[in-house]
């Protein structure tokens, strides 16, 4: 569009500047015309029915009807007004610029007058133009251009009405505004076509960035065949995510055998944590210490299957077991789950009845119970979490609020990142790693939708869930 303007600009300029060289050159030329004129009829002294001819014949050349200039001469020879155009503008008098030259002239010796009915030659010169001057004049509401010529002897001067000059050139003008918008027009297209063809080796690059992320880096850019400038850019795009697949295929991998890896032992010690247990006395040291052990071992697997099921997502792998779920009775049970540890926070439920999707009911109700803890933990402690469940159209609309400290907006993307913690000691004091929103989100794209935190204002902290 940019480049359409300026080229539009360029052209409009263009148009303009070659319409007042047009127009200069063709007053240029009249002047050319009224100079050759003066420099005929000024050769020699004429009479009176010289200078009458002479405005029949300018006369004639302008024609009746025709928007050629019309001229009106006005003729002084040896001190007195040899002759006058019928029409000469009343408003203007040469005589002054005549008087003006005439008091330049007195000091200067004239030439001798050529002699009548002898041809011109070495021996009878012709007279030549002394001065030469052009004024423009206003006389009867016209423009008049005024040429003044002396040859010592005589004072010529011819006015040419610049209003009928004018009127002969508005012809050209017209055809410049009928040109200008088609040029306009072709200058917008070519430049529209230009920066197109030269843009498209960008916005494939554009698309493919934005399309960048943990599951399609296998994708590459074609190359340009005839964009040689950018074809080592794309060659680096292309060897770049070549490097980021090979990395990521990496962390992936690793993060899937870790945690495949870490279950065997867990499940192992976690067994016989449970045996010692067991078998402690009662009330024993020992017993409390294999207890606490014990949650932290319950902790660390659950810490194992969230990090086995990230890893599956960012593979594509995330197996959904889909059946028939009703929404409404399981946020009930998650809540209900929620009121047993909620201590001094009042739960409050809008949630409306009856409404049932295809989902995989594990994984939808361990987002669910992610959500609802983090509004226990993180919100104040006497205020109040909120869960409400609509639903419009085919969206289902999930929304877990609770009353706190506000949430910075610069953090609110981040707190989707994998072990992201957006207030690390209020972190340590009520447990977590930081996995659980990211993992609830991940669930909710399987399921074609969304989790965003859409508000934080110091009085609600909301939380929003999509399902369609």
């Amino acid at each position: 569009m940019m480049a359409g303007a300026v080229t539009g600009g360029i052209v409009l300029g263009a148009c303009v500047l070659l319409w007042n060289l047009t127009y200069r050159f063709n007053l240029d030329g009249l002047d050319r015309y009224v100079l050759d004129v003066a420099q005929t009829n000024l050769q020699r002294v004429q009479g009176r029915s010289h200078w009458q001819r002479l405005d029949e014949s300018l006369a004639f050349v302008a024609g009746e009807g025709n928007p050629s200039p019309t001229y009106r001469i006005w003729v002084e020879q040896r001190g007195k007004t040899e002759y006058v155009s019928e029409k000469w503008p009343g408003a203007v008098d040469p005589r002054q610029w005549f008087e003006e030259w005439k008091m330049r002239r007195k000091r200067e010796n004239p030439p001798r007058i050529p002699e009548r009915g002898v041809p011109i030659s070495v021996r009878n010169p012709a007279l030549k133009l002394v001065g030469v001057s052009y004024f423009d004049e206003y006389s009867d509401d016209r423009r008049w251009r005024i040429g003044v010529f002396d040859n010592y002897y005589g004072y010529l001067a011819i006015a040419v009405d610049v209003d009928s000059f004018d009127m002969r050139l508005d012809r050209l003008k017209v055809s410049y505004y009928l040109v200008a918008p088609l040029a306009l027009l072709i200058a917008f297209a070519s430049a529209w076509m230009v920066a197109t063809r030269s843009l498209r080796p960008v916005e494939r690059l554009t698309a493919a960035v934005e399309g960048l992320s943990a599951r399609g880096l296998g994708k590459r850019v074609e190359r340009i065949g005839h964009e040689k400038e950018f074809q080592r850019l794309v060659d680096m795009f292309n060897e770049m995510t070549v490097r980021l697949e090979k990395s990521f295929d990496l962390a992936r991998r690793f993060s899937a055998d870790a945690s495949h890896e870490l279950k065997t032992p867990l499940a192992r010690l976690k067994m016989e944590l449970e045996v010692a247990l067991k078998e402690a006395e009662p009330e024993s040291k020992e017993q409390v210490t294999y207890s606490n052990l014990l949650d932290e071992m319950s902790r660390l697997s659950g810490i194992v299957d969230k990090l086995t099921l990230l890893s599956s997502s960012d593979a594509g792998k995330l197996e959904l077991s889909l059946e028939t779920v009703n929404v409404s009775e399981m946020l009930e049970n998650v809540v209900e789950d929620c009121e047993a540890m909620s201590g001094g926070v009042r739960l409050e439920r809008r949630i409306a009845g009856d409404i049932r999707i295809e989902a995989d009911g594990v994984l939808l109700e361990q987002a669910l119970q992610n959500l609802c803890g983090n509004a226990l933990k993180y919100g104040d402690p006497s205020g109040v979490v909120r869960v409400s469940l609509s639903e419009e159209g085919s969206l289902k609309r999930i929304e877990i609020a609770n009353e706190g400290e506000a949430i910075p907006g610069a953090e609110w993307e981040r707190l989707f990142e994998r072990f992201y913690q957006c207030d690390l000691s209020r972190s340590d004091r009520v447990g977590g790693v930081g996995l659980g929103l990211s993992l609830s989100r991940e669930i909710a794209r399987a399921h074609g939708g969304d989790l965003k935190l859409v508000r934080s204002d110091g009085v609600w902290t909301v939380f929003e869930l999509t399902l369609s």
